[in-house]
């Protein structure tokens, strides 16, 4: 059998075509080994493919226990070191304290509109503090944030939106 691939290689490396027909290669050999099995089942990554992925994790890394949420950890940081950099964007600067006050001022908002735990809350929203300070207070809320990128198209955005089912979007006038 030969095997002939066109792509656009200003967007795919010679490498990556390569990895895709290593993977198609190994779903063939396993269709044919295991004709019983559904094609969703079969293995397609290589011994050598699924050995340079699993090189990839590392080592294990425990989890830090006392921190149920991210949130919670930022908070703890909060009374260790209140007026140290918490982060900083451009020539904007907030300490851990003011981050936690400005999260909380987020949180409270959010509340006041009903959104709490389970919730999903759209967070639209170029790189900035702002950013920052609304992931941390909608999950003060108990809510998940949906991260949407503002330079999106909007009827993506309005997709996303839909689809995930928000409860609520933060978004900046632009």
């Amino acid at each position: 059998m030969q095997v002939e691939v066109q792509a656009q290689t200003a967007l795919f490396s010679a490498r990556t075509i390569e990895n895709w027909l290593d993977a198609w290669e190994t779903l063939l050999d396993a269709a044919s080994a295991m004709a019983d099995v559904p094609v969703g089942e079969l293995p397609w990554l290589s011994r050598t493919a699924l050995g340079s992925l699993q090189a990839l994790h590392g080592l294990r890394t425990d989890v830090v226990r006392g921190h149920p949420t991210q949130h919670a950890a930022v908070l703890e940081q909060v009374a260790r070191t209140p007026d140290r950099v918490a982060c900083r964007y451009g020539d904007e600067t907030l300490s851990y304290r003011a981050l936690a006050a400005r999260s909380a001022q987020v949180a409270r908002a959010l509340r006041a509109c009903g959104i709490g735990r389970g919730d999903r809350v759209g967070i639209c929203l170029s790189r900035s503090v702002d950013l920052l300070v609304s992931v941390l207070g909608v999950l003060r809320t108990g809510a998940a944030y949906v991260p949407l990128d503002p330079d999106f198209p909007s009827a993506r955005l309005a997709y996303m939106a839909s689809d995930s089912g928000l409860a609520m979007l933060i978004t900046q006038a632009s």
